[in-house]
């Protein structure tokens, strides 16, 4: 099986404004759904934060996802994390939501799904 459709959509949808100590959030929330198709017919899907940042780690990684075996996970995961330490400035604990941990995971789950 091998991944052969890779698609990122970012999405918004309503969300009421509720009150928080840090003040009033948007009437809206931002979200980015990401769809994987393998050759014989089987879909998965995934939704992760919103926002530009997100759209363009998980973009940035496409190449490394089509022609992969969905089930080869950590094979996956050391293509998407050779790619981002590019520079040798990234570290894996650098903020709970830092790419590739969040792009990762995005990929991880719709592989799974």
């Amino acid at each position: 099986m091998k991944i052969v459709e890779y698609r990122v959509t970012p999405i918004a949808f309503g969300d009421p404004p509720l009150r928080a100590a840090f003040g009033l959030h948007a009437p809206y929330a931002l979200r980015t759904i990401v769809e994987l198709v393998a050759d014989d017919g089987t879909t998965g899907v995934s939704e992760t934060h919103g926002g530009a940042a997100v759209v363009n780690d998980l973009e940035a990684v496409r190449d490394l996802v089509i022609g992969r075996d969905p089930w080869h996970l950590a094979a996956l995961e050391d293509a998407i994390w050779g790619n981002s330490r590019g520079d040798g400035t990234n570290k894996p604990w650098e903020g709970k939501l830092g790419s590739p941990p969040r792009t990762f995971g995005a990929i991880e789950v719709a592989c799974l799904d």
